[in-house]
């Protein structure tokens, strides 16, 4: 099912008395403001460095934001290439020019001084096939690029050095979004657009799911937020899987997301000071302590909230607490039924 075809099923829901957007506090939509940001930047022709936390579920925003930029005035093509099957900086500086030619339809001779893996040969590289992407297209592209994180913190660079001065020489090159996790080395990028992606406030997540299941009753979808938390890659796992919210269907849904949980979990356990951190919000949110959270924020566990001038750490899900094991998940203020998926220790 498409994004039009999901947007007509809840707008008859919503004519029947299904989920309706407006039964939600509009403003309370941090993950739509920024999605509103980027495309706001990308129709001034500013490039966009966006940093997310882990299981981001980016394949929902680059399907919204496709169909936006396609209608506008002065349309945007939006092309995506994930680059998180390049495991280190030797595969990026070979493979990752050719992925971008093969992303914009270029077909670029290689030159073979420009192909040895060295950072002026890979630069080069990259400034040979923007040059050729901005004359094949009258159409103005964006190259969604996520997954950076797989490559090294040179090859990034260089990437965002090469692509600036292509912009600065030619006319028309494509615009660049470059999608990575929170925690990594700041990046030179002249003129970009720096943003973070949070997850979805509850009712947010609730409107998310009304979008991918055509609209049910609200208490229904509630149900499934209050099961797996607003993290984005948990509440697309759960949809496609017919939203359960029994404990073992939760944990058969997310499959290998519910793997990586419990492997982030143990390793940062495996640092006391962290462990006794995650101990502490797994009981309950916690003022932020930045030294302390950052690593928990990269591997995915922890989110910030900022209210009233104050920052508070919490869980981006129950599920953390239960990924921690029975012990934590007994000791929160969890769900039953999320206890009682602990205590069983499903294994999937």
């Amino acid at each position: 099912m498409d994004l039009l075809e999901r947007k007509a099923l809840v707008h008859r829901s919503r004519a029947e008395g299904g989920v309706s957007e407006s039964a939600y506090a509009v403003e309370d939509a941090p993950r739509e403001r920024a999605v509103r940001r980027l495309r706001a930047g990308l129709l001034e022709h500013r490039p966009v460095l966006l940093q997310h936390v882990r299981w981001p579920a980016l394949t929902w925003i680059i399907e919204a934001l496709a169909a936006d930029l396609a209608i506008e005035a002065n349309p945007l093509v939006l092309r995506h290439a994930h680059l998180g099957g390049l495991v280190d900086g030797a595969d990026g500086w070979r493979l990752v020019p050719g992925m971008i030619a093969d992303t914009l339809g270029v077909d670029v001779e290689e030159d073979q001084a420009m192909s040895a893996v060295s950072r002026e040969g890979f630069r080069g590289r990259i400034n040979q096939v923007l040059r050729h992407a901005a004359r094949i297209s009258d159409v103005r592209r964006v190259v969604f690029l996520s997954g950076a994180d797989a490559l090294g913190v040179e090859v990034v660079q260089d990437l965002c050095l090469a692509w600036r001065d292509a912009s600065n020489r030619y006319r028309g090159v494509p615009l660049l979004v470059l999608a990575r996790r929170v925690g990594g080395a700041s990046l030179q990028f002249d003129g970009a657009l720096r943003l973070q992606l949070p997850d979805p406030s509850r009712s947010e997540a609730v409107r998310m799911l009304a979008e991918l299941l055509g609209g049910q009753d609200r208490a229904r979808l509630e149900q499934v937020v209050d099961a797996v938390g607003t993290v984005p890659g948990f509440l697309l796992r759960v949809a496609r899987a017919g939203a359960p919210t029994s404990p073992r269907g939760v944990a058969e849904a997310l499959g290998s997301m519910w793997r990586e949980l419990i492997h982030a979990a143990e390793i940062v356990r495996g640092q006391e000071i962290l462990a006794d951190r995650l101990d502490a919000l797994c009981r309950s949110p916690q003022p932020a302590e930045p030294l302390l959270d950052r690593p928990l924020r990269r591997a995915g566990l922890v989110a910030l909230d900022d209210r009233r001038g104050a920052s508070l750490a919490r869980l981006r899900s129950p599920l953390v607490a239960l990924a921690c094991g029975a012990e934590s998940a007994a000791e929160t203020s969890m769900p039953v039924a999320a206890i009682q998926m602990a205590s069983a220790r499903i294994k999937v």
